[in-house]
């Protein structure tokens, strides 16, 4: 047939099945198609690799060529298997980051499941005196009722119960979830001891927790005890956050936050902290449309907070919200605090995708 090969010799089948030999560069011919000639040619580019400088390992990744180990048998018809563990290997040191899951709104109820109101009622009998407590807080009946009556402005022993149930949560991997963060939520009574004395106040507070290691800090704050907010010391993005239900300014509480960061790090560090790259945020937050839900607001930031549940992507320019809930759910969240509360667990968000 015209143009094809004459048969290989004894001499050059044993050189082929030994790609050390330098016979078998003599015969190449590099401009060639045949395999042989191909192999011959990756013979050739691997001696230069090993005289010229060490080869970038991403552009070995990338380029199909491989690099025969010694004593390969080459079978026509399947690569053989040593040149796929080799490229299997070289594949698997890739590191491909995990895309973060695209953002889901959960869809609320507008009621308890009937087995959950009855866990309710029953933590609402005027028999019940029971109290539910956790590490640094407690709750009974009496706030428990705060929270069954969507007229009711909730009091610190609820706020707090909450925070220390995301304390437990965030510090806990078998009841926190994939997303949760590592997070503190401090006492409401926290900002006014700083209000009143400084840091000296506070110092305290942090003697078993470093929060330069926590991913968020809350600071539930009472505003002149007539209004519930919230403010974030923000270590993953380097910010100053502040989030209210009635949309007022939050410049006060965000100088507070600053200078705490600053009294705190000179205290521990024994040195000034650098925040020229800290920024102040306040986002666009859903609003409440009464005078009472501000508690139940503070109480739902810091949860999807906690766990992530917040959408932070811009969809063609425009700006997304944060947070799936309104205050047409504020009903359905009280009741959902309450059974929380008796419970001492939060309820899974699974359940809310539907």
């Amino acid at each position: 047939m015209a143009g094809s090969r004459p048969p290989l010799s004894e001499h050059s089948r044993m050189a082929l099945r030994n790609p050390e030999s330098t016979e078998l560069e003599e015969m190449a011919d590099e401009d060639s198609d045949d395999p042989i000639d191909m192999l011959s040619s990756k013979s050739k580019t691997s001696s230069r690799r090993k005289a010229g400088p060490s080869r970038d390992p991403s552009q070995s990744l990338l380029n199909p060529t491989i690099d025969l180990p010694p004593k390969c048998e080459v079978k026509s018809g399947s690569p053989s298997s040593p040149d796929l563990d080799l490229l299997f290997t070289r594949f698997g040191q890739l590191h491909l980051s995990k895309p973060k899951p695209k953002f889901r709104r959960r869809k609320w109820p507008e009621s308890l499941t009937p087995a959950q109101q009855i866990v309710v009622d029953e933590g609402l009998r005027a028999d019940n005196s029971i109290v539910y407590d956790l590490p640094g807080a407690s709750c009974g009946r009496k706030e428990l009722q705060k929270l069954s009556s969507p007229t009711h402005w909730l009091n610190d022993e609820i706020i707090n119960f909450y925070g220390s149930l995301i304390n437990l949560n965030s510090s806990d991997p078998k009841t926190s979830g994939d997303e949760a963060l590592n997070v503190h939520c401090f006492s409401s009574f926290f900002m006014i001891q700083f209000d009143l004395g400084g840091h000296p106040k506070v110092s305290r507070w942090t003697r078993k927790i470093n929060i330069f290691e926590k991913d968020l800090i809350f600071f539930p704050i009472n505003l002149s005890n007539l209004h519930w907010v919230l403010g974030v010391i923000n270590n993953r993005q380097k910010r100053f956050e502040y989030y209210d239900s009635l949309g007022g300014s939050g410049s006060g509480v965000l100088s507070k936050l600053r200078r705490y960061y600053q009294d705190e790090y000179q205290a521990k560090k024994d040195e000034d902290v650098d925040l020229n790259e800290w920024s102040d945020y306040q986002p666009e937050v859903p609003l409440q449309s009464n005078s009472s839900d501000c508690g139940v607001f503070v109480c739902q930031f810091m949860y999807s907070l906690s766990q992530d549940l917040i959408d932070q992507n811009l969809q063609e320019g425009k700006v997304v919200k944060l947070f799936d809930f309104t205050a047409e759910n504020m009903p359905y969240l009280r009741l959902k605090m309450a059974f929380e509360i008796i419970r001492k667990s939060f309820l899974s968000d699974q359940s809310y995708y539907h």
